[in-house]
């Protein structure tokens, strides 16, 4: 992933499950302090947490697919996560201004929802910046 051209200020969002733990800790390690943003990580158990360095204002969110009380019993892979996703993509589209642009990253590459998802936000987030950009220049 190129930082180069995320701006002074660069939006991050990171997706990823327990094989992408350390790229994305490499992606947080390069990070500038001033970034902001969010990463979801979606692991088995709380047993796959680790501790994630990240700049003050990028959070890092663990969802595991253990069900509570029934550790034996996983939700399907990427679903916690596309669900959290789609959740923070619904609040960010609807009230946040054109701040240039955001970098995201996807992982899962053999997981079929994240890669639909994946797809799906590249295009929503198109939209956005170009609704904002009519709206800036009608």
């Amino acid at each position: 992933m190129c930082l180069c051209d995320a701006g002074p200020h660069p939006h991050v969002l990171l997706v990823g499950e327990q094989v992408d733990i350390p790229y994305i800790r490499s992606v947080l390690d390069r990070l500038p302090e001033n970034a902001y943003g969010q990463v979801y990580l979606e692991v088995d158990t709380d047993e796959h947490v680790a501790a994630l360095d990240a700049p003050a204002r990028v959070g890092v969110r663990w969802l595991t697919r253990a069900r509570v009380g029934d550790e034996a019993r996983l939700l399907p892979r990427g679903a916690r996560v596309e669900r959290a996703v789609r959740a923070w993509l619904s609040e960010w589209l609807c009230d946040a201004p054109d701040e240039g642009p955001i970098v995201v990253w996807v992982g899962g590459a053999d997981n079929l929802r994240l890669a639909e998802l994946h797809l799906e936000l590249h295009a929503r987030i198109h939209e956005h910046h170009h609704a904002q950009a009519h709206r800036r220049h009608p």
